[in-house]
């Protein structure tokens, strides 16, 4: 079953102002998604893409189907990510992850309306808090989409 409140991209950057590191997740309707990170300096990432549904007992079942790694740089304005080597699932530690979640909607203390997604299980380096960024995964302009942005 699709959880249509997971649908879109989620950041952790609200948690972490001046971060040297991003951390992202989408889930798109389709049952894939991605998980994104990528450090600041250095311009090195990582993208684990899976597949996902959520279980008749209401938890989130992820299974990663393919890593990706390289280098991101600037040109021309557009980030350009690098693949330098890519993995099937099998490399991955984590190949399938099972969690419970909780998707809440609040204030920041800045005042502005926010989403939350907790995970209860590590599924992605540092981060078990995410922030609703927007549901548009795909071609929003400056966000990463594997598809589309992988050369």
């Amino acid at each position: 079953m699709i959880d249509t409140d997971l649908l879109g991209y989620w950041s952790d950057d609200g948690r972490r102002s001046g971060a040297a590191e991003a951390n992202d997740m989408a889930f798109r309707d389709d049952g894939s998604g991605f998980t994104y990170w990528a450090r600041i300096v250095g311009g090195t990432f990582t993208v684990e893409r899976f597949t996902w549904l959520v279980d008749a007992g209401g938890r989130l079942q992820i299974r990663f189907n393919e890593l990706l790694y390289g280098n991101w740089v600037v040109e021309n304005g557009q980030i350009v990510h690098r693949v330098e080597n890519t993995s099937p699932a099998t490399d991955i530690p984590r190949e399938f992850q099972i969690t419970t979640y909780s998707v809440t909607s609040g204030t920041s203390m800045f005042g502005k309306r926010i989403t939350s997604l907790k995970l209860d299980v590590l599924i992605h380096l540092g981060a078990q808090v995410y922030y609703y960024k927007h549901n548009d995964v795909d071609t929003t302009y400056g966000v990463f989409d594997p598809r589309r942005d992988i050369r």
